[in-house]
């Protein structure tokens, strides 16, 4: 029997959730017979390996070994690849799972691109996770040429296993940080081809909230800044200086050096224990960066390397209280249904989070065309602090970006977003609006004239977007309709600062008014944009509850009851985006005492100018007495609020709330 896929799951003291993967690989749809699991217990010291055993048992193809305790998953999951019969080898961590199809399409797209590697799509349960490197397929992706590779360094993957033995690639055991960025660069930079599957949810990252996962502690700066040293050192033994080079070092410089000390977790920590880590941080990039790497970080990150190159813990400091706190501040300014897509405007700007939730601007000063931050003279005049302060080039790389995150499944959708720079003067209370900035990153050709009136001097200037972005629920899961319930967000990516923030609590007054269902789609699915009950932030329930058309019936006093012969003719216009078809729909007329009357209704677009309107009819004699009317679409239904009655005394019917 030839196994297509092994995977790997290193085990210590995980207790119950650890059913939650083995529940996952028992769900896959990839066959039982093709793929097996080997779970490595690293001595763990509660029942976790004999529940496992005791689960397995009598499961065709999964296995448990044990070893003795190393402290960290590299030697567990060593271990699994040496015993795995698999063509290809999938790491998962032990509090992780698998979705459904998860193996299946890893193992197609694998024998379908003849890729070493195979990144699938994750889902971040309070994890970080990429989502630049699935916004589009990758068949034969290379680090040297595609280094949005490096967005994606955690081992939860599928390696061709002749590709792992050929080059010898394993990961370092014992107590050893950031192995796993170890393990996938090597494995990056021998790599001939890295695919993905971008448009399906693959890996579930949990986060659990034990206090237990190694991940989250304190760090020893020598201990994990000496993993740092080491990547860097396979860098330079890899990539011929230069460019390319650069760049590579550059990203573990940001975030796993720099990023060590600063903001609120950096000024958190005892004084004593900032000495450590400012001292190791200052030792390694004294031996290990030269300063052409400086070129390569964003701009909020050459000021700090800045000030780590001086080698004074005091100005550092005062640079991170000044930036802590630092996010955008998204505002909702319309929100419109175009031809089944949903279309978001905003607007945003780099703002200081106070300690009472106060909002300030961030200020940059302008002189000519040239952007500064406007830091205090004791950082500014420091050796590099000025020219690494200047972000106009770094705005040009700036984006905004409209988000979607399921709301179980935490699957993050990037969308399609149209930007503009925009300006405002300190003190001005208005929100950024079209400015010099935007026509500056509109750059000129080289050697062409400099804008008209570029002021002479300097002023202070906050900064900020204005953006839109469209949501297609039938294509959005790439090429796939939406289902569920999706929250939005405005991400942020501008000179180091990379926030997601959620978006409609802050919104213009007429965004209410804007704000409708709509039947859309294939099918067609019903979307409802609504504010949450809590903050009042927008989130999208697609092929939910037709609760929400209650709302849509905005004007009771339009609603019409005609009797036509033996009938009458009901309409109830409702406010929904405008509709390109009739959607067929059941209408259930709830009786006094009787039981439910079931009718055929349509929700039909107008005749002429208008609203679509539901349509139905009902035999007069069945609807004696009030009857509550409800919606009902295949397994959806919702309750209107609506009454058919006669008037008494009238013979007139009506529709009343």
């Amino acid at each position: 029997m030839s196994i297509k896929v092994s995977v790997v799951v290193p085990v210590h003291n995980t207790g119950k959730t650890v059913m939650d993967g083995l529940a996952s690989f028992r769900e896959q749809t990839l066959p039982r017979r093709d793929f097996e699991v080997i779970w490595v217990d690293d001595g763990s010291t509660d029942d976790t390996p004999d529940l496992i055993a005791s689960e397995i048992a009598a499961e065709e193809n999964f296995h448990l070994l044990r070893t003795e305790h190393s402290g960290w998953p590299g030697r567990p999951r060593n271990i699994g690849m040496d015993t795995a019969r698999g063509a290809y080898v999938h790491f998962v961590d032990d509090d992780d799972r698998l979705a459904p199809e998860a193996l299946e399409r890893l193992y197609a797209r694998a024998e379908e691109t003849g890729a070493d590697i195979v990144c699938g799509r994750m889902a971040g349960h309070g994890r970080t996770v990429a989502r630049v490197l699935y916004t589009k397929p990758m068949t034969a992706g290379n680090l040297r040429r595609d280094t949005v590779l490096l967005s994606s360094m955690t081992v939860h993957k599928l390696f061709r296993r002749d590709f792992l033995t050929a080059h010898g690639i394993r990961f370092p055991e014992g107590r050893v940080r950031l192995e796993d960025h170890l393990f996938m660069l090597r494995a990056y930079l021998l790599a001939e081809k890295v695919a993905t599957v971008h448009d399906y949810t693959c890996y579930h990252w949990m986060r659990r909230d034990d206090g237990n996962h190694i991940s989250f502690g304190r760090i020893d700066p020598e201990e994990y800044l000496g993993s740092v040293r080491k990547i860097i050192r396979m860098v330079r033994d890899h990539v011929e200086p230069g460019p390319l080079r650069n760049k590579l070092i550059s990203h573990w410089y940001a975030g796993k050096v720099l990023g060590q000390v600063q903001g609120k977790k950096y000024l958190s920590q005892p004084p004593g224990y900032r000495e450590e880590l400012f001292e190791a941080v200052h030792s390694l990039v004294a031996d290990c960066v030269p300063p052409e790497v400086d070129a390569k970080l964003p701009a909020k990150q050459r000021v700090v390397s800045a000030l780590v190159r001086h080698g004074r813990r005091g100005p550092l400091e005062t640079y991170a209280a000044l930036e802590a706190g630092t996010t955008h501040e998204p505002r909702l300014e319309g929100l419109q249904w175009r031809g089944g897509t949903l279309v978001a405007r905003i607007s945003t700007r780099l703002v200081h989070t106070g300690s009472r939730g106060r909002t300030t601007p961030v200020l940059f000063s302008r002189a000519g065309d040239r952007y500064r931050w406007q830091l205090p003279p004791s950082i500014a005049g420091l050796p590099g602090v000025a020219e690494a302060a200047d972000f106009t080039d770094e705005m040009r790389r700036a984006s905004v970006t409209g988000q979607l995150k399921h709301r179980d499944e935490a699957t993050e959708l990037l969308l399609p977003t149209t930007q503009r720079a925009a300006d405002f003067p300190a003190g001005d209370g208005d929100r950024p609006r079209p400015s010099l900035l935007d026509r500056l990153l509109r750059r000129r050709p080289r050697g062409a004239d400099a804008p008209d009136a570029v002021p002479s001097g300097e002023q202070l200037y906050g900064v900020g977007f204005e953006a839109e972005f469209t949501i297609d629920p039938a294509t959005a899961d790439p090429g796939r309709p939406l289902s569920g319930v999706w929250d939005a967000y405005v991400r942020l990516d501008c000179c180091g600062w990379t926030t997601a923030r959620r978006l409609g609590a802050l919104r213009a007054s007429g965004v209410d008014r804007e704000r409708m269902p709509a039947f859309t789609g294939r099918g067609p699915s019903f979307v409802n944009p609504y504010w949450t009950k809590d903050h009042g932030n927008l989130s999208l329930s697609v092929d939910g509850s037709f609760d929400p058309l209650n709302r849509a019936v905005r004007d009771v006093s339009r609603i019409t009851v005609t009797p036509e012969g033996d009938e009458l003719a009901v309409g109830v216009p409702l406010t929904i985006a405008p509709l390109d078809t009739r959607v067929p729909v059941t209408v259930r007329l709830e009786r006094d005492g009787g039981d439910p009357l079931f009718l055929d209704g349509e929700i039909v677009p107008p005749d002429g100018p208008g609203i679509p309107a539901l349509t139905f009819r009902v035999p007069a004699h069945e609807a004696d007495g009030p009857c509550e009317l409800h919606l009902e679409r295949g397994d959806r239904s919702g309750r209107l609020g609506l009454r058919l009655a006669r008037l008494p005394g009238t013979g007139r019917w009506c529709v009343t709330r």
